[in-house]
């Protein structure tokens, strides 16, 4: 921790910059397009939205703002920089937050824990990460989803709508099905506060310096926080196109940082979203009223456009906001989507404050707790859950899981994860072709596998070498052989073949006992499999859950 002596330095700096002013304002630009914020590029301005919006709001300095007129734009004064802001008191401080959910776990320590996922650059305070789950203190075999608060520091609003879910989630799940479910199927992750140190900045020092939006890393490396060099902004800070988003100069509020992912409060989240990979994430900002996802970088979508956004649309109408697409840089959601599979968002909550008046943040709750809960009913349907493992041994693997038209070789492999070798693919309706690699193993296509809109398909996959049976080499299908129906959810048969004993394999091709055509499937796993003939062909099952 640094020693007392800078903060009291600290505090005679903000005392003299209170008396002066802030020196920032917010300026309004109107647009008559995107193209026209080119002219602006270069001096990496502090735009109040993530994505592009018109007209569009802007922190800036005095400075700054003569040079926005000198290139030619008549921005207009939304906030002057000499009016005295303050935060209500119904916000939560980092202290007050902490106290909220140590309380809650201590009244429910059944489905809520309280840990400490990583430390704050600066001051080295613990970010806290709290799992809501039916064993929280537990690794489960369990999907997760995750959701973040308060990355940048001047945006309260993500703490308030994280701990108004997690009250409801823990005074609900004994009386409501819907949340038991929720909270015994999935871990639920949340971040209510990731920069601890720069928001406790902003509570200290709202009066004098409200927009503070970097955390504290101390750039001069001088011992002493200076507010107009030091800081990271932590937005730009992850390592997926460093170098695209983000100013290189330590005084500038986009400052990226010294190099990709140097700050440890990315680190904590970064290396959050790889261990537990979550399948859905959350982050919250304001303001702008608007739901951003991955993304469109270079005019193109990544391959996963049409699912993300569709749940991003649906997210949108829920809480009554716009849809936008990220910049394919180096932001969180880009990165986590890019780097962890994960489809993450990010809502810029609120539509004209950064600090909302008090009686606007129950209202905001309820509007971006419907699309918290959408994303975990979300979880339930129209995807492909199973687990990848090892035929001979049944132990877990981490494999590959492509699904094929949705590949790109600038993103890293969708993986199984390594403790159960689970996986979940999100997924429109409708027939998909996947393959399963793994090192040391031969892959398996698996194709025709159905989506459906009611509830997830289960693939139950077993990996081995070279002699295991392939359902799909030419040659190998009996054209006489066929199963009603298929997929199917019980049993299905095998017209023409009741009375036979036919052949039964897994997907890795271990057999399976022998079973009459007239019921086929009793007793299965969800998953895919393959039926054989007395002549040696075989044929490909689908099992439902």
């Amino acid at each position: 921790m640094k020693p007392t002596v800078t903060v009291l330095l600290l505090l005679c700096v903000l005392g003299s910059a209170a008396s002066a002013g802030t020196g920032y304002q917010i300026v309004r630009l109107s647009l008559g397009g995107p193209e026209q914020l080119d002219r602006l590029a270069d001096m990496n301005l502090d735009y109040v939205s993530e994505g592009y919006r018109n007209p569009c709001d802007i922190v800036v300095s005095d400075a700054q703002l003569r040079e926005i007129r000198a290139r030619g734009f008549s921005p207009e004064i939304v906030v002057p920089g000499d009016v005295r802001l303050a935060i209500p008191p119904e916000y939560h401080s980092p202290a007050e937050t902490f106290h909220v959910f140590d309380s809650l776990q201590t009244l429910y320590p059944d489905i809520l824990h309280l840990d400490t996922i990583g430390y704050t650059q600066w001051w080295g305070r613990p970010i806290w990460g709290i799992r809501v789950s039916d064993n929280p203190a537990q690794e489960e075999d369990e999907p997760a989803v995750l959701l973040v608060g308060v990355t940048h520091a001047r945006e309260p609003l993500g703490t308030e709508i994280i701990i108004h879910l997690a009250k409801y989630l823990c005074s609900n799940y004994a009386s409501s099905p819907l949340v038991r479910r929720w909270v015994d199927s999935l871990e639920i992750w949340l971040v209510p506060v990731l920069n601890l140190d720069g928001n406790q900045f902003m509570f200290d020092s709202v009066t004098s310096f409200p927009y503070w939006r970097k955390n504290q890393r101390d750039n001069d490396n001088n011992g002493h926080f200076n507010r107009d060099y030091d800081g990271v902004d932590l937005n730009r800070n992850f390592d997926w196109r460093w170098t695209v988003g983000g100013s290189t100069s330590p005084s500038n509020e986009t400052y990226r940082g010294p190099y990709a992912a140097s700050e440890l409060e990315v680190q904590a989240w970064s290396q959050l979203a790889l261990t537990h990979r979550p399948v859905f994430g959350i982050s919250y900002h304001s303001y702008s009223a608007v739901v951003m996802y991955p993304w469109r970088y270079q005019s193109q979508p990544t391959p996963d456009e049409d699912v993300l956004l569709t749940t991003a649309t649906r997210m949108a109408q829920l809480i009554g906001y716009g849809v936008s697409t990220s910049s394919g840089s180096n932001q969180s959601e880009d990165w986590l989507y890019a780097r962890a599979g994960q489809f993450d968002f990010l809502i810029e909550t609120a539509r004209s404050e950064f600090v909302p008046r008090a009686e606007s943040i129950p209202v905001i709750c309820a509007q971006n707790f419907h699309a918290d809960t959408f994303l975990f009913n979300r979880m339930f349907y129209a995807g492909i859950r199973g687990h990848v493992k090892d035929a001979a041994t049944d132990s877990p693997l981490v494999a590959q899981v492509q699904v094929i038209g949705r590949v790109d070789t600038a993103l890293a492999p969708r993986v199984s994860e390594p403790v159960f070798g689970r996986f979940h693919r999100v997924l429109n309706p409708g027939q998909y072709d996947l393959r399963f690699i793994a090192a040391g193993y031969d892959s398996l296509l698996v194709t025709g596998v159905p989506v459906v809109a009611e509830s997830l398909t289960r693939l139950e996959i077993r990996l081995t070498g070279p002699t295991g049976i392939r359902g799909n080499e030419p040659g190998r299908v009996c054209p006489k052989l066929r199963v009603v129906p298929n997929p199917f959810c019980q049993t299905t048969r095998a017209p023409g073949f009741e009375s036979t004993r036919l052949g039964l394999f897994d997907a890795a091709g271990s057999r399976l006992p022998a079973c009459l055509g007239a019921s086929v499937g009793a007793g299965l796993a969800p998953g895919v499999y393959f039926l054989e003939a007395p002549g040696g062909e075989t044929i490909r099952l689908v099992k439902l859950r």
